[in-house]
């Protein structure tokens, strides 16, 4: 039969092994992606945790909101584009980036005319594109139009460097005249994890209409490259991350095994300084708002679709995702998963621990000691990503912590009796 040894360092050893056990348990759970669900939420909890963050002064919203919808109402004519594309030119806006896709031409040619001339004379504007992901619908985006992503101009593809990224088989592009006179183009692809947030995107995406594959930018990433002056043929895709090679400075992007890259999420809605059309288009806003800046022009209505859950809110605009993809990339603080192994040394080595102090001491210092442990692990994961931009899932280890530690607890007290009872 077991028993406990008496010697308190091979006891230590036999608790070692007890929460070595329960480690493999967890591990075997977390491999089986039982615990995905907790550890997504544990990572929204450690924004929430770590707190709104400063964003750069160089991003400003236009949105159109209710009040918008309800003077002009949906969809919203094209003349009322081509009026914000001209007061945000003549206010000296640097970069202009329309998270909203111009697919087809309208029921209004004048209307059309209006926002091509108004993109061709600002020389400033960032129109979008939306593709869809092989095999299946991207389920976060409308596509109007199956087949005109393969009129997109050669001028706005990205260099492939080869390495991983999302594969798209179609697509849907802002009209060729809208095209010819845009200073650069961007997807707008932000597909949702398995519980509806958006948590990631995918700065790059590789479009296959032919027989060689391109990559296109998401609308961010397109957007930063304007604003630093770095042409989409310089920017560098491979290794792992993406490199622009700015003036001022390079900025690095990391790219996660699936060719994505976390955002950093600074806040909730309206964290970055916005303002409705109708305030733009009224003159309410002073030139000095926009000046030298970019500027995401979004729908944030209701019932437009354009809302999704994220870490800060459960329901935020979909152009937030660009603000703060953009915010990340001007301020150098995109977000990154820590490496593999370090939660998988985490979740064998912690536990294992616990195993041992509880067979060595009393289950009250243990109790303690890993209770201390757990408040560790946390606020050292909040710490991580406030001073790092690094995401350390914590959630699998915080539960494995008691787990071991009350397994070890009763198998000890188990032991303990039937030694008493034998002697």
């Amino acid at each position: 039969m077991l028993r406990l040894h008496p010697n308190p360092f091979w006891r230590a050893g036999q608790g070692m092994l007890v929460g070595a056990a329960c480690a493999l348990l967890m591990l075997a759970a977390d491999s089986l992606n039982f615990l995905k669900g907790i550890e997504r939420n544990a990572i929204d909890a450690q924004f929430v945790a770590r707190g709104i963050v400063y964003p750069s002064p160089d991003i400003v919203l236009v949105e159109a909101d209710d009040s918008t919808i309800t003077r002009y109402t949906l969809p919203l004519p094209r003349r009322v584009y081509a009026g914000i594309i001209d007061k945000l030119t003549k206010a000296g806006a640097k970069t202009i980036a329309f998270d909203i896709i111009f697919p087809a031409p309208s029921y209004s040619v004048p209307d059309d005319r209006a926002l091509i001339e108004a993109t061709k004379k600002s020389g400033r504007v960032i129109h979008s594109v939306a593709f869809n992901f092989s095999p299946t619908t991207d389920p976060s985006l409308a596509v109007f139009n199956q087949g005109n992503a393969h009129t997109i101009l050669p001028k706005f593809r990205v260099p492939d460097g080869g390495g991983i990224l999302p594969e798209t088989v179609w697509g849907t592009a802002a009209i060729p005249p809208l095209q010819a006179g845009a200073a650069g183009l961007g997807h707008v692809n932000a597909p949702p994890e398995n519980d509806g947030v958006l948590r990631r995107i995918p700065n790059l995406l590789r479009f296959r209409s032919g027989s060689q594959p391109v990559l296109y930018p998401s609308l961010a990433l397109a957007a930063a490259s304007h604003y630093l002056d770095v042409k989409p043929s310089q920017i560098e895709a491979g290794n792992g991350q993406i490199t622009l090679p700015a003036k001022s400075g390079e900025r690095h992007i990391p790219l996660d095994q699936y060719g994505s890259t976390w955002v950093n999420w600074i806040g909730p809605h309206h964290s970055f300084p916005t303002y409705t059309f109708n305030a733009v288009l009224d003159g309410e806003v002073p030139a000095s708002h926009f000046k030298d800046k970019i500027v995401l022009v979004g729908i944030t209505s209701a019932g437009s679709f354009e809302r999704h859950a994220t870490p800060f809110s459960a329901v935020q605009p979909a152009v937030e995702l660009q603000a703060n993809a953009l915010d990340d990339i001007l301020m150098r603080r995109s977000a990154r998963a820590s490496p593999d192994w370090v939660r998988l040394l985490l979740l064998l080595v912690i536990p294992s621990l616990i195993g041992a102090i509880t067979f060595f001491a009393n289950s009250r210092v243990s109790g303690l000691l890993t209770l201390a442990f757990c408040v560790a692990a946390w606020f050292g994961a909040v710490a991580s990503l406030a001073k790092f931009g690094l995401i350390i899932p914590v959630a699998t280890l915080i539960l494995a912590a008691p787990l071991s530690w009350s397994i070890c607890v009763a198998i000890r007290q188990f032991l303990d009796a039937s030694q008493l009872r034998q002697a």
